[in-house]
């Protein structure tokens, strides 16, 4: 049964996989009642043994089913470095084995005894369900290690937990591909399965290892959502493990949004359900919009690279499409994406679109447009810190309210109309600081409209507007000197002959 020895001196995957069943099944069927112990501790011994680590357990522990052992004190000086050749092999091979051993199965079920005692006989023989009883004990040892791990982190502990963690996905790899045939069947692989992932997903924290099982993982996610994305939560608690963990690179962020995204929109489409009758579009999102994942994504949208950014807003826009009510975002939250947009010198034009368009769309899910717009102001005020005292340059100020109109416009047409800013002046709930800012924006809307007035017919309809209601707008303003200071700056760029040529009836005051 010495399946390491075979493949790592160039025996082929397919040969080592039938010498490996033969002697498994003889062994198991030449003590119905004791084999596991034995059989186990080869197993395990030989998996310890392609990792490169000692493995000094008895076989009376085992039999005693008493799997705590010094595992790490026996392996002080271990290092992490296996030969790839073997470890791809061994992978290979443990990918094989679980299929190979349900067909032995499936050929043994045509051939057993209608008698009680044949009968039982196969139970206690079945392939595929002693097989699972002997990863159920490499699961255990493993668990002996990582809990430890929990308890009193160390470096030697680190360097154990990663190989550990990659032959764990293996493992799981191969026995997935019974799940379809076999799931309900053998309510134990079901129960190993899901174990399997929890240990797998140790593997996130390492580098060279995340890779390997990232993709394949998520994969096995998408293609058994019935077993992990269901009550147990199992797919989105590997999800947070991926997302909290602090990476160097954020193409595992990425590559998981956009899995995210998938999951989401195929169970809207599909309207799945669970055995229980619950949607698992609703199972995933009620898991989504709590606290802890939302933090992750709220953290997310600061200081990230663009790619990052773009996805981490292209999950929020998935998953609030999918969201009975957005009241699960607080105002705070809506801020955060909102910065995105007044951040022009570190985001890209797609970044900022995606971002105007997602905080208005949850923002008119929870406000009215007119508490809409004075929150726009408001925010602006509070990251630039721009008060009537405190304008340090009034070209740049022009400049970010004007990009700052633009990236909106598409998604919230009342930042291009003067007569939203000419409301503020009148408000009675807003403070002056945000309406001497309303001022500032209106007339940074009238120098763009300024720019544009030879070629937009809305700038001119609007400035036309703005100029006929002007006796208006200072009656609005009159108790306000501050604010009409700032509106008198409006003459200082208005073409009159340019107006005239345009319209020549317009009336100004």
């Amino acid at each position: 049964m010495d399946f390491v020895t075979a493949l790592s001196t160039g025996a082929k995957v397919n040969f080592a996989t039938e010498q490996y069943i033969y002697s498994f099944i003889q062994a198991v069927t030449a003590d119905p009642h004791n084999w596991l112990a034995k059989v186990s501790h080869n197993f395990v011994g030989q998996c310890f043994q392609v990792l490169g680590l000692k493995f000094n357990a008895t076989v009376e522990s085992f039999q005693q089913f008493n799997y705590f052992h010094p595992y790490c004190e026996d392996n002080l000086n271990y290092v992490y470095h296996v030969v790839p050749f073997v470890l791809s092999r061994v992978e290979a091979f443990l990918d094989e084995l679980p299929t190979r051993l349900a067909y032995y199965n499936s050929q043994v079920a045509q051939e057993s005894p209608d008698t009680h005692l044949g009968q039982q006989f196969y139970d206690l023989t079945n392939p595929v369900r002693c097989y699972l009883r002997m990863v159920s004990v490499w699961t255990m040892v493993v668990r002996v290690i990582i809990n430890k791990l929990q308890l009193n982190f160390n470096l030697i502990d680190r360097f154990i937990c990663e190989p550990l963690a990659r032959l764990s996905f293996s493992l799981l790899h191969g026995l997935v591909r019974l799940l379809p045939n076999h799931g309900e069947q053998f309510e134990l692989l079901n129960q190993v399965c899901l174990t399997l992932a929890v240990l797998a997903r140790y593997g996130i924290f390492y580098e060279a290892t995340c890779p390997a099982i990232l993709t394949p993982m998520l994969d096995i996610f998408a293609e058994h959502f019935q077993l992990f994305c269901g009550a147990t939560k199992s797919a989105l608690n590997f999800i947070y493990i991926v997302l909290n963990c602090e990476m160097t690179n954020s193409d595992s962020y990425i590559q998981t949004y956009k899995f995210l995204i998938s999951m989401l929109d195929k169970f809207a489409d599909g309207q799945q359900r669970d055995s229980a009758n619950n949607l698992y579009l609703r199972l995933f999102t009620n898991e989504l919009i709590t606290d802890k994942y939302l933090a992750l994504q709220f953290e997310m949208l600061k200081g990230q690279t663009n790619p990052l950014r773009l996805a981490t807003l292209q999950y929020l826009q998935t998953l609030q499409q999918h969201l009975v009510s957005a009241e699960i975002f607080p105002l705070r939250f809506l801020e955060q994406i909102l910065m995105i947009v007044l951040d022009v010198s570190h985001v890209s034009n797609a970044v900022c679109s995606l971002a105007a368009q997602l905080y208005v769309t949850l923002a008119q899910r929870q406000l009215h447009d007119r508490q809409i717009f004075v929150h726009i102001l408001e925010l602006f005020l509070k990251t630039h810190h721009i008060t009537q005292k405190k304008v340090a340059n009034y070209d740049k100020l022009m400049l970010l309210l004007k990009n700052y109109i633009k990236k909106l416009t598409p998604y919230f047409p009342a930042v291009q109309f003067f007569k939203s800013y000419q409301n503020v002046f009148s408000a009675g709930d807003v403070r002056l600081e945000v309406i001497q800012l309303a001022a500032q924006a209106l007339c940074a809307l009238f120098e763009l409209y300024t720019e544009q007035y030879a070629e937009s017919e809305l700038a001119q309809k609007q400035v036309h507007k703005l100029l006929a209601n002007w006796p208006d707008l200072l009656e609005r303003t009159a108790q306000r000197p501050e604010i009409r200071t700032v509106i008198f700056g409006i003459y200082s760029v208005v073409d009159f002959e340019a107006i005239v040529n345009q319209k020549p009836r317009v009336s100004c005051w």
